[in-house]
C-alpha cells in the first residue's frame, strides 16, 4: 500500500519504486493520478480481504473503498469526473480535478464500469457504487447522450465530453445509460 503512503488526499499514486519504496504518478500523465487505475482497486481488494480476513487485508480494502468517498466530496460539475487527478494535498485536504476532460473511453472507462461490478458484488445494496444516487447530473448528461446516439457520429459524442480518443461502442454507452437510470 506503498502508493498510498505519501498521498495526503486519499488518492493513490499510480507507481511505486520497488528499490526504494518511493511512489509518484507517471510522467506521461503529467504527473497526475488517472482516474481508470485508482478508481478500479476496490473489487480485487474486497475479495482479498473476504478470502483472507487479516487486519491487514481489512485496512487495504478501508482504504481503497474511501476513494469513492473522497470522490463523491468532490462534486463534479457535470457529474462526470475528468481522468486526471491532483492527489498532492490542495489545502482542503481533498484532490483536485487537473483536466476538464470528460470521457467513457481511454483513462476512465474501467472506472464507471468497475463501479457497476462492485455494486453487484456487494448484493446491489451498496448505495454508494449506485451512481444514479450520486448525481442528478449525470443522469441527465447520459440521456442528453443517447438521444443523440443515433444521430450522431461517434467521435462527436465523445468530443461532448471533451474527451479523447475514437469514441466508444454503443453497447457500453446504452449499459452505462441503463445503469445510471437504475434498470440493471
Amino acid at each position: 500500500m506503498k502508493a498510498f503512503d505519501s498521498s495526503s488526499t486519499g488518492i493513490p499514486f499510480g507507481q511505486v519504486n520497488l528499490a526504494t519504496g518511493g511512489s509518484s504518478n507517471i510522467p506521461w500523465a503529467g504527473n497526475n493520478a488517472i482516474l481508470a487505475e485508482f478508481g478500479t482497486l476496490q473489487l480485487e481488494y474486497r475479495w482479498l480481504d473476504a478470502f483472507i480476513n487479516t487486519p491487514e487485508t481489512a485496512d487495504m480494502r478501508k482504504k481503497v473503498e474511501n476513494i469513492y468517498d473522497i470522490l463523491y466530496k468532490m462534486s463534479p460539475p457535470i457529474g462526470l469526473y475528468p481522468y486526471y487527478m491532483k492527489n498532492q494535498n490542495s489545502g482542503s485536504g481533498l484532490p483536485t480535478f487537473a483536466n476538464d476532460h470528460y470521457t467513457f473511453g481511454a483513462m476512465a472507462d474501467s472506472f464507471y464500469e468497475y463501479m457497476l461490478k462492485i455494486w453487484l458484488q456487494g448484493g446491489k445494496v451498496e448505495s454508494m457504487y449506485r451512481y444514479v444516487q450520486r448525481t442528478r447530473n449525470a443522469n441527465e448528461s447520459c440521456c442528453i447522450i443517447s438521444c443523440r446516439l443515433e444521430r450522431v457520429p461517434r467521435m462527436a459524442i465523445n468530443d461532448y465530453f471533451n474527451g479523447v480518443g475514437s469514441g466508444f461502442p454503443n453497447s457500453l454507452l446504452f449499459f452505462f445509460c441503463l445503469h445510471l437510470q437504475g434498470d440493471v
